[in-house]
């Protein structure tokens, strides 16, 4: 977990692996910012759809709602490249 105060800001960010079978399936995340009494909270959920042969994460799904249907973006990973599409304008970068 990660805090944060800064004149009268609280930010904190809590972040949660998932394994499934030794092999990471899921990243969540939510992030809570308390603007001098207004509180707003986000989510990012990075589902893990494919693996390479050895076993690293190489298409990655993201969402940023608890329903994960509308998917904001697509991560490809191969060991050589880095590409992301992006959906929704949403960009994230490993």
């Amino acid at each position: 977990m990660i805090k944060d105060v800064f004149k009268g800001i609280e930010y904190s960010e809590d972040t949660e692996p998932i394994y499934k079978n030794d092999r990471i399936k899921e990243i969540n995340k939510t992030t809570t910012m308390n603007n001098h009494g207004k509180v707003s909270v986000s989510y990012d959920f990075q589902i893990v759809q494919e693996f390479d042969k050895y076993e690293n994460p190489t298409v990655i799904y993201g969402y940023n709602d608890t329903s994960r249907v509308e998917i904001k973006f697509v991560n490809l990973k191969n060991t050589s490249i880095i590409s992301i599409v992006l959906l929704a304008g949403y960009s994230t970068y490993y």
